[in-house]
């Protein structure tokens, strides 16, 4: 378990391209939050459930259709407002079975471990995990509260422990510093090949190397330290 100072970062080997413009040019990548697996990531509701039931009430007189259609164009337009940001997601949690899964090429890929002392990661904020889905007005532009919607998940992906890191434009790299990255974890199921293969990319850097492990008698995966 890692914490604000060092949090981790998996990738897949699937594009070694992609891995190696991280470890060979210090390039990290800014998503547009548009392409995550969920749907409502950044995507606020346009009213509480209160008013939005008023406003329904208030409305008998339209067709359901055409008030269908008003709230769509209004709500699309208003999500647009997070969607400008590219985002760098990151976690806590480097030794979670479900996370390797899902992100870790299914415990075939790794972990990178970066330290957020640099300047490169001001303004890195932890994800806050809430039963119901937060609102925010259409006209109402109070950037702190803009920043708390684009730090805020259904409490069901709590298991990720988030950490984002927000930059101006989405699906563009920028270049980290080379001594933030100060670790990298192999997936159980990483490769001979892989491994040797991202040892000799980041020959001659100070970095710690950990072999993520099957417990033998647990559910449980753990990080054993390897000499490079």
């Amino acid at each position: 378990m890692l914490n604000e100072k060092y949090i981790g970062k998996y990738f897949s080997l699937a594009n070694i391209r992609f891995l190696h413009s991280v470890l060979v040019s210090n390039r990290l990548f800014f998503t547009d939050p548009s392409e995550f697996n969920d749907p409502f990531e950044m995507v606020p509701a346009l009213f509480k459930r209160k008013v939005f039931q008023r406003v329904k009430e208030t409305s008998k007189k339209i067709s359901s259709e055409t008030m269908n259609r008003v709230l769509l164009e209004v709500w699309e337009e208003h999500k647009d407002r997070y969607k400008k940001w590219g985002v760098c997601c990151f976690t806590e949690s480097v030794d979670d079975i479900v996370m390797w899964s899902h992100y870790g090429d299914k415990h075939k890929g790794v972990c990178l471990v970066f330290d957020t002392s640099y300047k490169f990661f001001k303004g890195v904020g932890k994800v806050r995990y809430v039963p119901e889905r937060p609102s925010m007005p259409m006209f109402r532009k109070d950037p702190q509260r803009i920043l708390e919607i684009m730090l805020c998940k259904l409490e069901l992906w709590s298991y990720e422990k988030e950490w984002r890191l927000f930059r101006r434009h989405r699906n563009r790299s920028y270049v980290f510093p080379k001594s933030s990255l100060i670790g990298i974890v192999f997936g159980c199921r990483c490769s001979p090949e892989d491994k040797d293969l991202i040892l000799r990319m980041t020959q001659g850097r100070n970095l710690e190397y950990l072999d993520a492990r099957m417990s033998p008698y647990e559910y449980k995966l753990e990080l054993v330290h390897v000499q490079p």
